[in-house]
């Protein structure tokens, strides 16, 4: 981890750090085959940017714990989600 800035919003998680906690999870999801209605999330094309991935956003943490989302982080990622609801109509 490493701190950008002061408070909790300059903490930040390396890319590199966050994929290998995700990376079983991720293999494991990526080997269902695709199919009309599967939808593949990628909360990191969110809480990714030039290396590094958020923990924290407008001073509420994004994780409840080390490796599961907050309410604020499930808020934070729903736009990810739009458009497998708009599918649904």
């Amino acid at each position: 981890m490493q701190r950008a800035g002061g408070g909790g919003e300059g903490l930040r998680l390396s890319e590199a750090a966050f994929q290998i906690r995700s990376r079983d999870a991720t293999r494991i999801l990526d080997a269902i085959p695709d199919a009309p209605n599967l939808h593949r999330i990628r909360p990191a094309e969110l809480l990714c940017n030039k290396g590094s991935c958020l923990i924290y956003k407008a001073d509420k943490s994004l994780y409840a714990d080390d490796d599961h989302l907050s309410k604020a982080g499930a808020e934070f990622l729903s736009p990810l989600f739009a458009p497998v609801f708009a599918t649904q109509r």
